[in-house]
């Protein structure tokens, strides 16, 4: 009895010791990341006690919430392998910024206050922050000429801080201090465009943006979908004061796009118009826009 009771702890052992060594994690894997790279994300679960085995990672431990980094909702692990795991990233969707006393205050799909990060803050500004998810799609071919581009019309057809108050919001006072609350990752923000127009008086960290008229956030988030369909995120969208619509270009190009009527189909021209506005000033008037207009009135700065 005692021989065969110590042949099972042995052989209890050696099935655990080759369980724990043959699905021990050697690889890891990351998609869907595009505000922090690779390294970080794997940095932020590195502490996770169950980082160890596949097995036992995904199947008792396959959702971590996140949410207590900025921009960040969750991470889920997927089996891979027998030695590798995919870390699959879930990011809270960022479609603007505004400026408010010094500060770049983004916002989600429906005008909740991410973060507040300072004017003067540095984040990585060029080349891929990651091999995760980018945008394939591409602006359709337009070739006209800054020639074409003088007449009367242009076609597309052939072109939260310590320092916050106790309900969170952060006054004039104490917005200044506010800061990315997570100092070991820096996210990419540089395809985050500036937002104008809009009013409102104080900003408080996931709280919506007290604007006048929070649909403009569904019109950010309809815009956001269409300008990464077609890589061309603008520089910044500006909402007049009749809720119009103007996207600014190359520091010198306007396109007025009107109301948020027949968004898809007006991107869709822009797409085709915008590589050959490219060192040109003056705008794109696009707001008396009818379905299958082609041609749109280009007018020059003086």
């Amino acid at each position: 009895k005692i021989r065969i009771l110590t042949g099972v702890v042995l052989g209890v052992g050696l099935a655990g010791a080759l369980f724990f060594n043959v699905f021990k994690i050697r690889n890891i894997q990351v998609a869907g990341n595009t505000r922090y790279t690779k390294d970080e994300i794997k940095e932020m679960v590195a502490d996770d006690k169950w980082m160890k085995n596949t097995v036992l990672l995904t199947t008792f431990h396959s959702k971590v919430d996140m949410s207590d980094i900025p921009f960040m909702n969750s991470v889920e692990f997927t089996f891979v392998s027998y030695d590798t795991i995919c870390i699959q990233v879930n990011e809270k969707k960022v479609v603007g910024y505004v400026e408010y006393e010094g500060q770049k205050v983004y916002f989600d799909k429906n005008g909740i206050v991410l973060e507040c990060v300072d004017e003067e803050q540095e984040t990585p500004a060029e080349g891929e922050p990651s091999d995760g998810t980018a945008s394939d799609g591409t602006s359709a071919d337009g070739s006209l000429t800054s020639e074409s581009l003088a007449s009367e019309s242009v076609s597309s057809d052939g072109t939260a801080s310590e320092s916050s108050t106790s309900d969170g919001a952060l006054s004039a006072d104490t917005i200044k201090s506010a800061r990315v609350t997570t100092t070991d990752f820096q996210p990419t923000l540089s395809d985050v465009p500036l937002v104008t127009g809009l009013t409102f008086d104080y900003v408080t960290v996931n709280k919506q943006l007290p604007v006048e008229k929070p649909a403009v956030f569904r019109t950010m988030l309809a815009l956001t979908r269409m300008t990464e369909k077609y890589n061309i995120t603008p520089d910044s969208v500006e909402f007049n004061e009749n809720s119009e619509i103007i996207l600014h270009y190359y520091d010198t190009v306007r396109i007025l796009l009107g109301t948020d009527t027949a968004l898809e189909e007006k991107m869709t021209r822009v797409a085709a118009i915008l590589p050959s506005l490219s060192g040109l000033s003056g705008e794109l008037h696009m707001e008396d826009y009818k379905d299958g207009d082609s041609s749109f009135v280009f007018s020059k700065d003086v």
